[in-house]
């Protein structure tokens, strides 16, 4: 690439040429605009245009010939929300002080392919930019050509090749800044007018004349004359760079004394720019928010719930696993509110109905259990949630990475919006920011120029700032929660005796259906005979339907209930020992490598033997002296080290999961004696595996399967694996009997 900036002759032909393929964007296509272009460029290309990308801005930057106002490509920065603070704190100021104001939204029509290219490199000229970068972007420029790609249901259609004469490539690493450079010297032009002088009453100093993120773009004025002369600017300006302007979607608003006032238009193009109508509640859409006189909260909240419920529906009905599901709910659904909060106030209510819309649908879907509880829904996984965020957490969140970043930054329209907030006599960003993190025990200052967390100030930039709170934070809210689940007595109460360990099987790719249902029976939330008396909806008899000896609750029906020993705990036991027996005859080769754990059905007795290893199951030894425990499940047997391995399984309630381990120890101790007698110079040890009917125990769990020397990773996934089955096997339990399925005899 260094070869192609000292010899621009050099660059290959093929490296400009692109491909452009034609997305249908509706069922009519009879249009050019009914498809969606995206173009296909070479790696190598869009590689090497990014490094010159990079070269250019930091020249422009350090030439201090960068329009501050332009928050488009900028590093170390909230972008659009810059401009959605600065513009915030103008209709704040114009409210609240009763000024003058005149406005104007720019929208330009398909900005990167009008802009000339004669005009290109003028600017990069007057801009100083080295002559060996100019004639490389020169020779790059000479170079982009495209075909059009439209596929049919025959065949592909390729057009012949096209020269881009005029704009920039489209996917272009370079286009970006390279069309933010062409609109700085019409930018420095708009700053020479008079503009809107922000700040306090009697402090009025600080100049604004636009707010500009790539091509979105308005533009501040006091008065109406004022602005005709910015506009006039942007006109003349036109013609020599090419832009052209969409002005049905252009709009102007004018305030008098603080309020919205119905004004004349703009001529723009042999158009009209048409002025906002107070009467007619007309808004204008920038940067992603709703404006009129200020933020329409109304208008943005029907559209926030509006396309969450589109997005839910759309996630939900989707074949995705529960983790990947709740991934794309965070990620898709959750950031439609989320960016709206960064310059918007929403009320607890109008949060607590944005959640409670996401809960309603993966309810509907039988997603999340009707009466579990939200603590789980929204803890992370590795502390045994399924990690969905919550509206009101990221709210919080947002306003004090906002009143932070305002307090930290050196722009000077910023600072200027942090002193208003600051000064403020009612509710703020800044009380807000400090008000959120009491909630969660943390003490937040937030002063002019400085963040105090727990009384110590913190240094260094924002994002080192960010860091330390967002860590905190995240401790504080997991116990904040924690400590709110454990007061749900019945609900946590399982979810108390589990280990770390026995929330593994949540990464796993399970279906949320099944997830909700096994969270839902650990919390004991299943429609139990005992649950509804509890509820007051069956009645007073709570007697198992099935044993109709004790009360049919959920651990009776998992791990009490005489009638499903042999059947339904059998097949349980089984198929859970048997992950492990599997695995570990492969590991030794007993078995073939492809064999299935679940397509095995071992009989009593079975024996797999090597030269080097041996595995019995359900083997009964036949020994000289007595013993009453002769049939552990799986005897184990290494050869060349002489070690002998009893392995008996248990699943358990989760309150008796030690004294089943202790039992096991116990109950097998006289069998490893008549062992050891029988083979002299042999290691016998009792290997005792108890998994809770609900998933507890697996910390032990692991450290015995250690013995079987799979290696730490292979331990870990077997383990999960076998969690992952008692917990199906014993849904399917509970599912069978509430359903009807299972019956008394």
């Amino acid at each position: 690439m260094k070869l192609w900036i000292e010899e621009p002759k050099r660059i290959p032909v093929w490296i400009t040429l692109g491909r452009t393929v034609l997305i249908p964007k509706t069922q009519d296509l009879t249009l050019a605009k009914d498809y969606r272009p995206i173009t296909c460029l070479n790696t190598s290309y869009k590689i090497f245009t990014a490094t010159l990308a990079k070269y250019v801005k930091n020249h422009v930057v350090e030439n201090e010939i960068w329009d501050e106002n332009q928050m488009g490509t900028c590093e170390n920065v909230l972008g659009t929300v810059d401009q959605l603070i600065i513009d915030n704190a103008i209709m704040g100021e114009v409210k609240d002080y009763h000024r003058n104001l005149a406005v104007a939204y720019y929208d330009y029509q398909k900005a990167y392919d009008m802009v000339h290219h004669d005009w290109m490199l003028r600017v990069y000229d007057w801009m100083g930019i080295p002559e060996k970068i100019c004639k490389v972007i020169k020779k790059l420029m000479n170079g982009w050509k495209t075909r059009l790609e439209v596929k049919t249901n025959k065949e592909v259609l390729l057009s012949r090749w096209i020269n881009i004469k005029k704009g920039f490539l489209q996917e272009d690493t370079y286009s970006p800044i390279g069309f933010c450079l062409t609109e700085i010297p019409v930018m420095m032009m708009l700053q020479e007018t008079d503009g809107y002088k922000m700040g306090l009453p009697g402090d009025r100093q600080l100049k604004r004349t636009h707010s500009l993120f790539i091509d979105d773009l308005k533009t501040y004025q006091e008065n109406h004359v004022k602005l005709e002369l910015a506009n006039n600017i942007l006109v003349q300006a036109s013609l020599d760079t090419g832009a052209m302007y969409g002005v049905k979607k252009c709009a102007k608003i004018i305030f008098e004394r603080g309020k919205m006032v119905k004004g004349n238009g703009l001529q723009i193009m042999g158009e009209r720019i048409e002025a906002l109508n107070p009467e007619n509640n007309e808004i204008y859409k920038f940067l992603g928010c709703e404006q009129a006189a200020g933020s329409d909260m109304t208008r943005i909240l029907v559209r926030v719930e509006s396309e969450m419920r589109k997005r839910m529906i759309a996630i939900t009905e989707m074949s995705l696993y529960d983790k990947n599901m709740i991934k794309a709910i965070n990620c898709r659904v959750i950031p439609v509110a989320g960016y709206v909060m960064n310059v918007c106030r929403f009320t607890n209510k109008q949060l607590d109905e944005l959640d409670k819309m996401i809960k309603s649908i993966l309810k509907e879907r039988k997603m999340h259990g009707r009466q579990c509880s939200n603590e789980r829904l929204y803890l992370k996984r590795d502390a045994g949630g399924r990690g969905l965020k919550s509206l009101k957490d990221v709210y919080a969140e947002t306003k004090v990475r906002v009143a932070c970043y305002m307090a930290n930054s050196k722009n000077k329209w910023i600072h200027e919006a942090w002193k208003r907030e600051i000064n403020k006599e009612g509710l703020s960003i800044k009380k807000e920011a400090e008000c959120e993190m009491a909630q969660i025990d943390i003490k937040l200052e937030l002063l002019e120029d400085e963040v105090r967390l727990e009384d110590e100030r913190l240094e260094g930039d924002f994002q080192e700032l960010w860091k330390v709170l967002k860590k905190e934070i995240k401790k504080k809210r997991k116990k904040k929660r924690l400590d709110s689940y454990k007061e749900k007595k019945m609900q946590s109460q399982t979810y108390m005796k589990l280990d770390i360990e026995s929330h593994k099987w949540l990464t796993s790719n399970i279906d949320p259906k099944k997830v909700a249902a096994i969270v839902a029976m650990q919390e004991q939330m299943v429609e139990t005979k005992a649950w509804k008396v509890h509820r007051g909806i069956g009645g007073n008899n709570d007697r198992c339907r099935l044993c109709k000896e004790y009360q049919e609750n959920v651990m009776h029906l998992l791990s009490g209930c005489k009638v499903l020993a042999g059947t339904e705990y059998l097949r349980r036991h089984n198929n859970a020992l048997m992950i492990l027996c599997v695995e570990w005859g492969k590991l030794n080769g007993l078995l073939p490598p492809k064999t299935s754990w679940y397509k095995e059905k071992w009989e009593k007795g079975k024996i797999f033997e090597n030269e080097n290893q041996k595995m019995c199951w359900d083997f009964e030894y036949n020994l000289r002296k007595t013993t009453t425990a002769r049939r552990p499940d799986v005897t184990i047997e290494d050869k060349n080290s002489k070690k002998i391995l009893l392995i008996d399984m248990a699943c358990p309630n989760e309150n008796n999961i030690a004294e089943k381990r202790r039992e096991k120890l116990t109950k097998y101790q006289q069998l490893a004696f008549e062992i050891r007698e029988r083979r002299p110079g042999f290691e016998v040890t009792i290997v005792p595996i108890v998994i809770g009917c609900l998933g507890g125990g697996m910390k032990a769990v692991i450290s015995q399967v250690k013995r079987l020397d799979f290696g730490e990773h292979k331990t870990n996934e077997i383990c999960r694996e076998m969690l992952k089955t008692v917990l199906f096997e014993s849904e399917s339990i509970i599912r069978k009997i509430i359903s009807g399925l299972i019956q008394e005899n």
